[in-house]
């Protein structure tokens, strides 16, 4: 019965009559995670904006796969507006899948962040090891150290581990704003051979790319 209960579910969503949303939110506390999964697989082909936070609950599911899944389906509906949601499910997920599906799904919505976020996601970045590299690197790529978060972000670099330091060299190519000059200049200094090396390495490439008549990256 129960997987009967999970393939009408999905049914319930291809009719696409808003009025089943209901019955579908009902099934978001069934005992059988694959009805749940389906539920909010429903509820992604039924719900508008305006109900995202009937979703919020499956967000703490027990089971991981559920989680991943009312992530998808939360940015699918709310698209910007799921920004907040996700970032709260960030900083709590324990889990490493879980925890990479918010942070892909979130970055997708970076034009929309407001004023405080890329600092929200930068302070979760220097608390959290397993996140820190990634986040830091699509921060910089994205654009968002900027203003007073740009000197935080050299201050903190210079103590970062050897990983995160290739990564974010790596991630410079040839830009000459002033935010990767800085960080270029942080890891021209730094005591690790293979950094200061990948640092150096790109100094090379800008001069090769300047005496060529290329253009540098801004």
């Amino acid at each position: 019965w129960e997987a009967v209960t999970a393939d009408l579910l999905l049914i319930l969503s291809r009719i696409g009559n808003s009025s089943n949303l209901k019955l579908v939110i009902r099934h978001f506390d069934h005992k059988n995670p694959q009805v749940r999964m389906n539920a909010v697989r429903s509820w992604e082909g039924l719900a508008t904006k305006r109900d995202l936070p009937t979703l919020k609950r499956l967000l703490e599911d027990p089971d991981k796969e559920v989680r991943v899944q009312a992530i998808v389906s939360l940015t699918a509906v709310g698209r910007e507006e799921a920004v907040p949601y996700l970032m709260v499910q960030l900083e709590r997920e324990k889990d490493g899948a879980v925890r990479k599906t918010s942070f892909d799904n979130l970055f997708r919505w970076h034009r929309f962040w407001d004023v405080g976020m890329a600092g929200k996601v930068f302070d979760l970045a220097t608390r959290t090891e397993s996140l820190e590299c990634d986040l830091i690197q699509r921060l910089l790529v994205a654009g968002k150290l900027d203003g007073e978060l740009a000197g935080r972000f050299v201050t903190h670099l210079a103590g970062t581990k050897r990983e995160t330091k290739l990564a974010i060299a790596s991630s410079l190519g040839y830009r000459q704003d002033a935010l990767s000059m800085s960080v270029l200049a942080c890891l021209l200094g730094d005591k690790d051979d293979d950094v200061a090396k990948a640092a150096r390495s790109i100094v090379q490439g800008m001069t090769r790319t300047g005496r060529s008549g290329g253009v540098w990256e801004t």
